[in-house]
């Protein structure tokens, strides 16, 4: 598993990260981290696995990339600096 940031303005991020057969909210914790940016996992995430490798991704096309990687209907929204990944739509 790695996970590293890339360089940019704050909101130009990119991140990279590499992660096989990985727990969910592990690789969601490390790709956030990784960015720099402030997240909260809500409740009802369920147990799952992800396997990716993303090169110079920006942080939101990365962190949808591995939300559509799962057997789950996963969301999230940016209020401020703040990212929440929550169950549903």
């Amino acid at each position: 598993m790695e996970a590293h940031r890339g360089e940019g303005q704050p909101d130009e991020h990119t991140v990279t990260v590499k992660f096989k057969n990985v727990d969910l909210k592990t690789a969601l914790a490390e790709l956030l981290h990784a960015a720099g940016v402030s997240y909260v996992l809500r409740s009802g995430i369920k147990a799952d696995t992800v396997t990716c490798e993303l090169t110079n991704c920006g942080v939101e096309d990365a962190l949808k990339a591995v939300l559509k990687g799962t057997e789950q209907d996963l969301s999230y929204r940016i209020e401020g600096n703040v990212f929440y990944i929550m169950p549903g739509a």
